[in-house]
């Protein structure tokens, strides 16, 4: 039978399939869990609270360059830029603060993770390349939920539909900032726990006196003779 298709909102001549989005989605995504290791391996010795603050510049430099790429570089966005950068910041930012905090619990195991996460699981339901109706029904109950696809279902909102159903794609992406920042709070009780010394003798036992060693007595040695006893 003949498919007819219909476009309701018609895509920019930059990008005349649509699909552009879900590849500015694996850029922002690749750049912030890269970003991930590398925090994670040189700001381990830092403190939490300073992790976090350089987490969250971190995703504003990230966001920063989606929107650039969006915008300037490849013609995906003509308009409501700032709006788009402020998603990809949003998307930026739970990424790196759960991977942030994750790198606590999970140390080298952090990379593995985050690819499952939002590799594996975030680009198939992202709805980027085909829409959940076309996917199973694990990828298409992921795509109600996962961030991916609240940043690309967000970007579709704010680009082509003059915003319609914006308001649940935003609220799917603070979801994960607070999920984020949930993890790496519980990861900075862990490293403070850790950091505690601990105590050398526990309350109510008594501690065991070292038995002491009977002393020797020194040995007498014989009397020598005096020169009078050796005459007589």
């Amino acid at each position: 039978m003949p498919l007819t298709v219909t476009d309701v909102a018609a895509p920019v001549d930059d990008d005349p399939t649509g699909q552009g989005l879900f590849f500015l989605l694996i850029a922002v995504s690749i750049g912030s869990y890269a970003s991930v290791a590398a925090i994670g391996a040189a700001g381990s010795a830092l403190p939490m609270r300073v992790r976090a603050l350089l987490t969250l510049g971190v995703s504003v430099v990230v966001g920063g360059i989606g929107a650039l790429l969006a915008g300037p570089v490849f013609h995906l966005a003509h308009h409501d830029l700032a709006g788009l950068f402020g998603m990809a910041w949003l998307y930026a930012a739970g990424i790196l603060l759960l991977g942030v905090g994750l790198h606590t619990f999970l140390k080298r195991w952090t990379t593995l993770a985050m690819m499952v996460l939002f590799v594996m699981l975030n680009f198939t339901s992202s709805g980027g390349l085909f829409r959940p109706e076309l996917q199973n029904g694990f990828f298409g109950t992921l795509h109600a939920f996962w961030n991916g696809a609240g940043f690309v279902e967000g970007a579709r909102s704010l680009l082509y539909f003059d915003g319609d159903g914006l308001g649940r794609s935003l609220w799917t992406l603070a979801a994960w900032l607070v999920l984020g920042l949930a993890v790496l709070a519980l990861a900075a009780v862990r490293e403070r726990t850790a950091a505690r010394p601990r105590p050398r003798g526990t309350a109510g036992r008594r501690r065991k006196r070292p038995r002491r060693r009977p002393r020797r007595r020194p040995m007498k040695r014989p009397k020598r003779p005096s020169a009078s006893e050796r005459l007589g």
